[in-house]
């Protein structure tokens, strides 16, 4: 973990954003989830308690998507099996036995993204931090997870261009992981 990772999230880059009229708009700036989504920057955990979490923990269960060109949907869909099997998990060691649940980039548990527009969460039972905003490298945990199952389909690559005609790659992969306390 590392604070650097946290501050990424203010970096700028071109986004495609909707106007008033619904139509969509190249803006440059941070990400639109820093400040307005609940699991987002400034609203994160310092990486000190994220450090902490994660020393409970005896398993880290590291999920990750197929190569997908679709958005929108499959974010909101990875975020239901990601609940899911944090149900199923405490099904069988006991409530609280998910320490945290994590995914990459910001939370997308609802469709409509109502904290996006300054409305409360719709779903806050599914509201998931994102890996990158407690201070965890997405890239460098694929990358050790590659290397220590010796399955370089674990590495993933940095998207240039993301939404443009342009982008490469055309896929991506969604990254979600658990924090998981066997006995509590």
């Amino acid at each position: 973990m590392d604070q650097r990772l946290k501050d990424m999230c203010q970096m700028p880059y071109w986004i495609f954003r909707p106007d008033a009229g619904g139509r969509k708009t190249k803006h440059f700036g941070r990400c639109p989830g820093y400040g307005n989504l609940p699991g987002c920057p400034p609203n994160f955990t310092p990486v000190e308690e994220v450090e902490e979490k994660l020393k409970k923990a005896d398993l880290f269960i590291v999920l990750q998507t197929c190569l997908t060109s679709k958005r929108g949907d499959l974010a909101t869909w990875k975020f239901h099996v990601l609940n899911r099997l944090k149900r199923d998990v405490e099904k069988v060691l006991g409530k609280g036995s998910v320490i945290e649940k994590y995914g990459s980039g910001p939370c997308a548990a609802c469709p409509t993204i109502s904290c996006m527009t300054g409305k409360p969460c719709k779903t806050p039972k599914l509201r998931t931090l994102s890996l990158e905003s407690m201070g965890i490298c997405v890239d460098r945990l694929c990358d050790a997870l590659a290397e220590l199952t010796g399955q370089n389909v674990w590495k993933i690559s940095w998207m240039k261009h993301f939404g443009f005609p342009q982008q490469k790659p055309k896929k991506w992969k969604y990254v979600e992981a658990l924090a998981v306390k066997l006995k509590t």
